[in-house]
């Protein structure tokens, strides 16, 4: 047991365990009508953990595949073509400041035709963006099919969408990579947190028994339209920081991606 709970990581605490545990304890409240009903003996804790992380399984790949269903078709909520117009803005702010420096150093100790050089050279790296980027260092073109299902449905940055996997493929363990790692467990706990949310209440109004969340929360306030204020308000939390961990994930994958490129000799660059 003590091997088992060392090869967790934080994607299998976070976005398995908890939300597991959670719905596990809210069908139990159904039946004692106690938050726990349990005295946490071995036993306990060995279901909880192992009962959970099943559970927590189970929502995870159906509601992956839900979330990344919504994306598709709403490219409004994906979190990654809003990721590359932010990367992109960090990285120009980044290089405008090291042109103001060249400049700078430039005035001081360049010749006339030494500065005229660099600020061509300047004013050709300002323009970089992500997609130019990917195309240089995979040596591909990205963007050529057609990624979207409705033709209102449009946007720039849609590109990255085949383009993503490469990306991630060449950060591992590049960049602020732990940093990433944390944001996607907390993406995924938040998002499976929801869904585990979503069945204790519309499974139990679907059978016609009470749901759990609202009883336990009516224990401590009376009032019936506050509980549902607080449910709702807590559902919409949990969906957006579900969408805003990931979208920090690859903001700091794209900005991180761009440092990579910027930094890598392009004749080692690998050719696909």
């Amino acid at each position: 047991m003590g091997d088992f709970i060392k090869e967790l990581n934080i994607i299998d605490f976070l976005g398995l365990l908890l939300p597991g545990s959670f719905l596990l304890l809210m069908v139990n409240y159904t039946q004692t009508h106690k938050l726990t009903g349990l005295e946490f003996t071995a036993a306990d804790i060995i279901f909880l953990i192992v009962g959970g992380y099943v559970v927590g399984s189970l929502l995870h790949d159906v509601w992956e595949l839900i979330e990344l269903a919504i994306w598709k078709v709403i490219v409004f909520f994906d979190p990654k073509v809003h990721a590359v117009k932010n990367a992109e803005r960090v990285q120009k702010k980044a290089r405008i400041t090291l042109k103001k420096k060249a400049r700078i150093t430039l005035k001081k100790k360049a010749s006339i035709t030494l500065k005229k050089k660099a600020r061509i050279t300047l004013k050709k790296k300002a323009n970089i963006t992500l997609k130019n980027c990917v195309e240089k260092y995979f040596s591909i073109k990205v963007g050529m099919g057609k990624s979207l299902p409705f033709k209102w449905n449009t946007n720039d940055n849609v590109w990255i969408r085949e383009a993503d996997p490469l990306i991630q493929t060449a950060l591992v363990e590049k960049g602020n990579y732990r940093k990433r790692i944390v944001f996607d467990g907390f993406h995924v706990m938040m998002r499976n947190l929801f869904c585990a949310s979503i069945l204790t209440i519309v499974i139990p109004l679907c059978v016609g028994i009470p749901v759990p969340l609202y009883d336990f929360l009516s224990e401590y306030i009376k009032n019936s339209l506050a509980v549902v204020i607080i449910i709702a308000a807590g559902l919409a939390l949990m969906a957006w920081r579900s969408w805003h961990y990931a979208y920090l994930k690859y903001k700091y994958s794209y900005e991180d991606f761009m440092v990579l490129c910027a930094d890598k000799n392009i004749k080692d660059k690998p050719v696909l």
